[in-house]
């Protein structure tokens, strides 16, 4: 299944604050946006228990600012801080329930706690805010929530809003797919994953360096049974991210596909390089090992008896050369390939011998 996408952070999309929506230069209002604005960059730069700081004190300036709690909940959520990140969307909600985007990331850390149900629920409430764009990804991380409880039906036709809602959605196409071959629908399963694929295309166009996009296609290319295009697919993943030991073993599985044993191989020990502890690229790792080994076992008897059976041969053609060199025989006759029946015995002077002659003297 693929991850959860990342939390949407509404700070670089629609809800940052702009200095014409500021009445004056002076006073609370003035605080909170500078130190809203000093927030919303520190958590760009991934320094989130400043960026906490900073929204504190723009909050500390203006309480009632729903912005500022969903932001301070998005920095609380990366620093591991649930419950308190859950306070703090619970507070912009509050303040405004119509804020689709703090039910979103409400939902969205509820279903990384494993709490599918209410992660369901509050993807339901940002949907009745109607939100005018990212539905998608709400129908989408609600399509998640629902396939970890089991619920395929509703899981497929999420899946099949968040499509509705961006068609270029290849990761909900993607997801449609792997749903539907669970349920049995294969047929259905490959058009999804083709257009998945087809989303994939666009996707690359705008974004060529995207490994994510490259190992994502692989994997529905694979899916489709077409593996040297998933290959060279993971190809441009790992040589666009490197460290990525998913990446690699996918790698693997395409040339294993492909019955390039060594290769894959290879593959699944890059993999173990970056992590020791991946199980999927253990597990191939040792299969292929073990297989490998029986194999080069198996090709080694077949060269050593097939070197004996040659040596056997020489030797006889030797004897063979020796003899009619010797003038002791002037032909050799060897006997037939396929096994002939038994001759019947001819009884002469009460000495039974064999009708067929092997040699003759000269």
């Amino acid at each position: 299944m693929l991850t959860v996408l990342p939390r949407f952070n509404e700070t670089y999309v629609d809800f940052r604050l702009k200095p014409s929506e500021l009445p004056n230069s002076e006073g609370f209002v003035h605080q909170h946006s500078v130190w809203h604005s000093e927030g919303d960059k520190l958590y760009e730069q991934g320094r989130y228990q400043e960026s906490i700081a900073c929204y504190e004190r723009a909050l500390a300036n203006k309480s009632d600012e729903y912005l500022a709690w969903n932001k301070l909940g998005l920095a609380q959520a990366e620093l591991q801080q649930q419950q308190q990140a859950i306070s703090s969307f619970d507070q912009a909600i509050e303040i405004n329930p119509d804020i689709f985007v703090a039910w979103y990331n409400k939902g969205n850390l509820l279903q990384e706690l494993g709490q599918y149900k209410d992660a369901v629920a509050n993807y339901d409430k940002a949907l009745e805010c109607q939100p005018d764009q990212y539905e998608d990804w709400v129908w989408h991380n609600r399509g998640l929530s629902l396939w970890d409880l089991g619920l395929l039906e509703e899981t497929v036709e999420s899946y099949n809003q968040a499509v509705n809602a961006n068609p270029n959605n290849f990761r909900s196409w993607a997801n449609r797919g792997k749903v539907l071959s669970q349920m049995g629908h294969h047929q259905e399963a490959l058009v999804s994953y083709e257009q998945a694929i087809a989303s994939y295309e666009k996707a690359i166009i705008l974004c060529p360096d995207s490994s994510h996009t490259w190992n994502n296609r692989g994997a529905d290319l694979y899916s489709l049974g077409r593996y040297q295009e998933a290959l060279n697919s993971f190809d441009r993943a790992v040589a666009l991210e490197t460290d990525k030991a998913s990446y690699w073993t996918n790698r693997g599985n395409a040339l294993r596909q492909l019955n390039q044993l060594e290769n894959a191989l290879a593959s699944y020990s890059t993999a173990l390089s970056i992590d020791p502890n991946y199980s999927q690229a253990q597990h191939w790792h040792d299969f292929l090992l073990e297989s490998l080994e029986q194999e080069n076992r198996a090709t080694i008897e077949t060269q050593l008896n097939e070197h004996e059976q040659t040596s056997e041969q020489a030797k006889r053609s030797a004897f063979h050369q020796a003899l009619l060199a010797s003038g002791l025989v002037t032909q050799i006759k060897f006997p037939p390939r396929n096994p002939q029946p038994k001759r019947r015995l001819i009884s002469v002077s009460g000495q039974p011998i064999s009708e067929v002659i092997i040699e003759e003297r000269r």
